[in-house]
């Protein structure tokens, strides 16, 4: 019914989606990622991906398992994305690293 109510047009049954599910989304996310990644941004992209993809959503789970695997996606595609950077930040360095650069 709220998949539905989305499909036609509805953006407050995806806010009130969106608020019931965030817990979910948050926990999944934090699971996956550590604070150097960008959590929020991880949730959003979840969200992002899941509105442009309602269409393909099949009642035959819960909308919550469906969301869950977008969720667990979204941050393999961000620790793959992290990877790819070889990005070091300073914080990340030890007192002998930071006191090299000095």
């Amino acid at each position: 019914d709220c998949v539905a109510r989305i499909l036609a047009g509805d953006d407050a049954a995806f806010r009130r989606l969106v608020v019931r599910t965030y817990p979910l989304v948050a926990r999944i996310v934090s699971s996956h990622l550590s604070p150097a990644h960008d959590r929020a941004a991880c949730e959003q992209e979840t969200y992002l991906r899941a509105y442009q993809r309602l269409d393909q959503y099949r009642a035959d789970a819960p909308l919550e398992h469906w969301l869950a695997r977008i969720a667990v996606r979204c941050c393999l595609d961000a620790l793959r994305a992290g990877k790819r950077k070889h990005e070091l930040r300073y914080s990340d360095l030890g007192e002998r690293e930071s006191a090299a650069l000095n």
